[in-house]
């Protein structure tokens, strides 16, 4: 059903003047994809969210702060900047001068809700925002659950999803290996998934919880993964996993159900072999790689499903985003020539056009195909 994947011949160069980058960055483009705009953001981007509405589109910055944007004309909006910590707030885990913004949910398209976004922190805060009244409404911090605990000692949050339910939740991944789950409207504590102790022994992770996943039908079924190579499955109603698929290395946001037959889950590798690859979600077996013949020429940061069986992707080594059509053995464009390797993207599928945002050091990029 996979196979190999044939690139197109036709290449398109852009040059963004100052109007969009401030600094005339270059950079290709091939197939139906199309650059919209590009801005640069004078920080590095290390995650993106286009809201469900497809009006915004979110930056999620290593000097702390989100940056919104309108989707359809690239415009700023307006930046969400956490409140300076008290003066008796506990030091940050992270080596840098400011807590980093490591991921971002909106929550839903309900019009009540759709201004609502979930961000997460290397501080430690996981903070629902506001974007009408620009404020956080919620927060809470976590601590690091090693033994012996330390409530001084923040543990870095570095992932979320929101699942959107009559009872939506909020599960994160962090550095100390844990995954916790939390009422999305008040943060509320739910259940706690906890680390591993050893390698060895396929319990938890036993390191660094790098990206997230709810199930798409089922509310209390989500999957994890980082830089201990496995995937674990788990249930909201239980603490320990219920199985676990070995042989991946995620580095980012890179997992995914599809969405027409969610059995299918999408996994996405930083590494110079077998990047993409298809599981079948309830056996834990590998259906197959993308493409079959032939390969990834760069290691995978992201990766998602778009218009139910065309996969995007993005990373570094050769600094590109890709869309492939792996039934058909096509490649249906690219974005490549970049200086920067892709951290984060994330696909809005629409009836006449997809939507892609993306970010390559402290460029965001708005990406179409139709």
């Amino acid at each position: 059903m996979f196979v190999s994947l044939i690139a197109l011949n036709v290449g398109v160069m852009v040059k963004v003047g100052s109007s969009n980058s401030g600094t005339g960055a270059v950079f290709r483009t091939d197939g139906r994809i199309k650059v919209s705009h590009c801005r640069n953001l004078s920080s590095p981007i290390l995650c993106c969210q286009i809201s469900v509405n497809a009006r915004y589109a979110a930056f999620g910055c290593a000097d702390g702060k989100i940056k919104v944007y309108l989707l359809s004309e690239g415009l700023f909006l307006f930046a969400l900047t956490p409140p300076p910590a008290p003066p008796s707030a506990p030091p940050s885990s992270s080596p840098r001068s400011c807590p980093t913004v490591t991921d971002l949910r909106y929550h839903s398209s309900d019009p009540l809700r759709c201004y609502q976004l979930t961000a997460t922190y290397t501080s430690g805060y996981i903070r629902v925002w506001d974007q009408v009244i620009q404020d956080v409404v919620h927060e809470i911090r976590l601590s690091s659950s090693r033994d012996p605990p330390r409530d001084d000692l923040p543990c870095d949050v570095l992932c979320c999803d929101v699942k959107t339910t009559a009872e939506s939740k909020t599960a994160v991944g962090c550095s100390d290996g844990t995954i916790r789950v939390f009422t999305s409207a008040d943060l509320q504590p739910i259940i706690t998934h906890p680390a591993g102790r050893k390698r060895e022994v396929a319990e938890g992770h036993v390191g660094r919880v790098l990206a997230v996943r709810y199930h798409p039908t089922d509310q209390n079924i989500l999957v994890s993964s980082g830089w201990d190579d496995v995937i674990y499955i788990w249930d909201d109603q239980y603490t320990h996993a219920l199985r676990h698929i070995s042989s991946v290395h995620i580095c980012g946001d890179a997992i995914r159900f599809n969405s027409v037959r969610n059995n299918y889950l999408l996994t996405g590798s930083w590494r110079s072999t077998a990047q993409l690859q298809v599981w079948n979600f309830e056996s834990g077996s590998l259906i197959g790689w993308l493409p079959r013949e032939g390969r990834v020429t760069c290691h995978v940061y992201c990766a998602q499903w778009s218009r139910a069986c065309n996969v995007v992707y993005g990373g570094s080594d050769s600094h590109k985003v890709v869309v492939m059509d792996p039934i058909n053995n096509i490649k249906i464009g690219s974005l490549f020539g970049l200086e920067c390797g892709v951290c984060c993207l994330d696909v809005l599928d629409k009836p006449k056009i997809t939507h892609i945002v993306c970010g390559a050091g402290s460029k965001a990029f708005f990406l179409s195909y139709k």
